[in-house]
């Protein structure tokens, strides 16, 4: 078992980015769907409770005496039935800590063009700027929910705040610049503990980074939830209705084997899990079509974004279940930073023709990812 040092724990050092003056260029088409006062007052409450909490200082600890020893090409870091690979880990741990060598440009440096925070307010503000609205939505990370998983930590208490305070500031940043955010923190924290009269589950995969159905249906929730909210305070000036549950779907719960094929498993024995599916099927029986190029709403992301498509238990199929509104998807693995946003640039000048919303779902793993840029949009 790894020894935790206090030396280490007292030397460890939070970054938070330097505090900017929030981005007052948004126009007043945006500055509608702001997050409220009180969502930003919560978000910087939660990482003053981070910071406090002497389980996050150790818990970096911990991540960093693990790191010390990196593990060669296509081994993973196994504790017990969970395993992890070395990016997954480096890229919690760069975010937090000071002048390790894993660490990675804070993701609230506001003016640094290779920000997240800029990038993603500059493609709030152009999206603005042509009448499409933005959403944010980032999806925690196994890593910051289940720090019990690594050696010598114990099970969070109640009203556990996470890990990294450096990601809260993150949302704080955004939410000053004028970006709307669904943070699905609250929601994830929440129903982090398997819950056997349910699903018996927890919301991520135990080899492999990506949520499990039980995970996706939650942000589903949330992300209805938020936009139901937004387009009711707009009232006749909404560009968008949500249509409401379609009668033309079936939804069916049931337990099945997914299989995760993945470059670093045995290709002809690749482990298995068996995880409760909430699916969306049309007439036939077949996954419902809930994707469509010409939807007003466009969800574009990391491979979250598409994760259990061909089951019909994706982000997509069951926002439509729950909203009655098919999406324009645009999914790539590792592509959320930068790909994604350049697979929508080569549509062409009619890429973004007849949008009204642009969700972007990423996986807060990837703000350690070197390459954000911001892309030149197509016109809409």
């Amino acid at each position: 078992m790894l020894l935790v040092r206090v030396l280490e724990v007292a030397a460890a050092k939070l970054v938070y980015g330097q505090r900017q003056r929030p981005d007052r260029t948004v126009g007043a088409h945006l500055e509608r769907r702001t997050t409220s006062q009180v969502g930003l007052q919560l978000v910087a409450a939660e990482r003053l409770a981070i910071e406090a909490d002497p389980l996050n200082a150790r818990f970096l600890a911990v991540l960093g005496q693990i790191l010390e020893t990196p593990k060669p090409r296509g081994e993973r870091y196994v504790f017990g039935q969970h395993d992890y690979g070395w990016v997954e880990l480096r890229a919690h741990h760069g975010l937090h800590v000071e002048g390790s060598e894993e660490a990675i440009l804070p993701p609230a440096q506001v003016d640094d063009p290779r920000s997240p925070v800029h990038v993603i307010s500059g493609y709030a503000r152009t999206l603005a700027q042509r009448g499409i609205d933005f959403v944010f939505m980032p999806i925690p990370t196994r890593v910051a929910l289940y720090p019990e998983h690594f050696p010598g930590m114990d099970a969070p208490p109640a009203g556990f705040a996470g890990t990294g305070p450096a990601y809260r500031f993150f949302l704080q940043a955004l939410c000053e610049a004028g970006v709307d955010v669904v943070d699905l923190w609250p929601s994830f924290a929440a129903a982090r503990d398997a819950d056997p009269a349910s699903t018996d589950e927890h919301l991520f995969l135990d080899k492999d980074m990506h949520w499990t159905p039980r995970a996706v249906g939650l942000a589903a929730d949330a992300l209805t939830a938020h936009l139901a909210a937004q387009l009711a305070a707009r009232g006749k000036d909404a560009q968008l209705t949500l249509p409401g549950p379609p009668q033309q779907v079936t939804l069916t719960r049931a337990r099945e084997t997914w299989v995760l094929k993945k470059p670093w498993f045995d290709a002809e024995n690749p482990p298995t899990q068996d995880v409760w599916f909430e699916r969306v099927l049309g007439p036939d029986g077949e996954p419902a079509h809930a994707s469509e190029r010409s939807s007003p709403v466009l969800l574009i992301g990391d491979s979250f974004a598409g994760q259990y498509q061909e089951r019909g238990a994706d982000l997509g199929s069951l926002f439509y279940a729950r909203s009655g509104l098919a999406l324009d998807v645009i999914s790539i693995p590792a592509g959320a930073a930068l790909r994604v946003w350049k697979t929508l640039a080569r549509r062409g000048p009619g890429g973004l023709a007849g949008k009204r919303l642009v969700i972007y779902v990423v996986s807060a793993e990837a703000l350690a990812n070197p390459d954000w840029e911001q892309v030149e949009l197509p016109g809409g």
